[in-house]
């Protein structure tokens, strides 16, 4: 009889590699029970490592939280984000307004354009190509 190749069974096998998965689904399709077995699986396999679950809204942080217990890292995105960059907020603060800061754009008149739409999405670039520039050579 051929075994089958299960969702949960692909991502043990992205697990075992080291790679990273994301883990998704509709609502009642059994994404939290999947996730509750992966978390056991790697404590059992993988003490040693640490574990991120990732997801949306605080709603579903409580609901992870509330089935898996609160031994995991288990956040929002945004708090995620925060945890990771709360020590260098105030580094942040002092380069932000370097890496942002733009050279000046002459904006052309309507007559250098065929229309209204073609003069916004060449400006358009410009401002990319623009910002591009600046970050190139703030990093440099």
């Amino acid at each position: 009889m051929d075994s089958k190749v299960t969702p949960i069974n692909k991502i043990k096998v992205c697990i075992e590699r080291n790679e990273n998965f994301v883990l998704q689904g509709g609502a009642g399709s059994g994404k939290t029970e999947t996730l509750k077995q992966l978390l056991e699986f790697i404590s059992e396999h993988y003490p040693d490592k640490k574990i991120a679950c990732i997801t949306h809204t605080n709603l579903a942080v409580d609901e992870i939280k509330s089935r898996v217990g609160e031994q995991y890292t288990v956040s929002t995105i945004h708090s995620f984000l925060n945890n990771l960059t709360k020590d260098y907020k105030k580094n942040i603060q002092k380069i932000m307004m370097d890496i942002f800061k733009l050279n000046r754009i002459e904006r052309k008149g309507i007559e250098n354009y065929q229309d209204d739409k073609q003069q916004k999405k060449e400006e358009h670039e410009h401002y990319k190509k623009n910002i591009l520039n600046t970050y190139l050579d703030y990093i440099q």
